[in-house]
């Protein structure tokens, strides 16, 4: 399902290690329709180990931009350190990054960004890093006092958790959603694609309650602009050609090389490149959080994007015929401003019967 690629060409671009559960975040148990009103339990344990262990954690641009916060780092340094990896998704010829790994415990392997606390260790944060231990959970403050004879783990929190991706805000609920020739994304339902939250901790609420505490909004909107534009890029002859739908319906690519191609895709991640975010919002990475401005650079960037694209035919001397999925129709140019208002609703699910 996923092609690695080498972007030596792009600064900070890598091999990807994503493995095959890259695309379906979770997926690891049997997945569940649900309403967005329909009743469950849930509660987070704050272990970690459903979300964070031997997980592919999707990538998407826009949380490229909020993953900068997180680091005080601009895009391109994140994918240097192999933060961030990349890989050509099969089924839709796109590029799409994934949070790199560390090993965890004997054959399995950690979110980079994992942090798992133990007694022993929130003993030792008690003591050299009293203002990070006053913010802990009280279940790590407590174990600082255990006089259990062996170490064992508490928690298992995340490093980058203002700021992590999509995927992991919204965990372990995903949307269904598709893009028609206009461009326009549809929602079809709701999926839970882990039985993560159903300890004794839970309580009675509804998947809307859950990820609308998450403030998924501004998460879902961009991941929308990004499902459109993949669309666009791949009706315009821009998906990678040797993928799984290229090779299934005689998809007709766009005559430049890999290395223009992956520079096509890769501009939508390295933000920082950008000539308007380097001109309007200069080091805006160093700050904690700034939504309004993360808004204002994901929409130039993609922008950006879509007129690269253009540019691209422009230059080929093709129709749009000539690109693409044989006899589909070309997607119209989305309207990403319109998509990225913050006063559009996402989540207006109703109970899949």
């Amino acid at each position: 399902m996923w092609t690695r690629v080498g972007l030596a060409s792009i600064e900070g671009m890598t091999n990807s290690h994503a493995s095959q559960q890259h695309a379906a975040f979770g997926r690891s148990l049997k997945q569940m329709s649900l309403g967005a009103d329909d009743p469950i339990h849930w509660g987070c344990s704050m272990k970690g180990w459903n979300c964070c262990i031997d997980k592919g954690i999707v990538v998407r641009p826009y949380d490229m931009v909020r993953l900068r916060h997180a680091v005080s780092k601009p895009a391109h340094e994140i994918t240097n350190e192999n933060t961030v990896t990349f890989a050509w998704h099969g089924p839709t010829g796109a590029l799409v990054g994934s949070l790199g790994h560390v090993p965890y415990g004997e054959g399995h392997v950690a979110c980079s960004f994992y942090d798992e606390i133990t007694n022993v260790s929130a003993a030792r944060m008690r003591e050299e890093d009293p203002e990070r231990f006053a913010s802990m959970p009280l279940s790590v403050q407590r174990a600082a006092d255990a006089s259990a004879a062996n170490e064992y783990r508490v928690a298992g929190l995340c490093q980058a958790h203002q700021n992590r991706p999509e995927v992991c805000r919204a965990f372990p609920f995903q949307r269904e959603i598709s893009v028609d020739d206009a461009g326009v994304t549809t929602e079809h339902g709701m999926m839970r694609v882990n039985a993560c939250g159903s300890c004794s901790l839970s309580t009675p609420t509804t998947p809307r309650q859950t990820v609308e505490s998450e403030d998924i909004g501004e998460y879902w909107r961009a991941h929308d602009v990004f499902t459109s534009v993949t669309a666009y890029y791949r009706s315009r002859g821009a998906a990678k050609p040797d993928t799984e739908l290229a090779q299934m319906v005689g998809y007709q690519a766009l005559p430049i090389s890999e290395v223009e191609l992956a520079e096509l895709w890769g501009s939508m991640y390295l933000v920082d490149r950008d000539a308007t975010v380097v001109e309007q919002h200069a080091e805006q990475w160093l700050a904690d959080l700034d939504i309004d401005g993360d808004r204002a650079i994901y929409l130039a960037v993609m922008a950006h994007a879509l007129d690269r694209i253009d540019a691209a035919v422009a230059a080929s001397g093709l129709a749009l015929d000539q690109l693409g999925v044989p006899g589909q129709v070309p997607v119209l140019r989305p309207n990403i401003e319109w998509m990225l208002d913050p006063s559009r609703p996402v989540l207006t699910l109703e109970a899949v019967a």
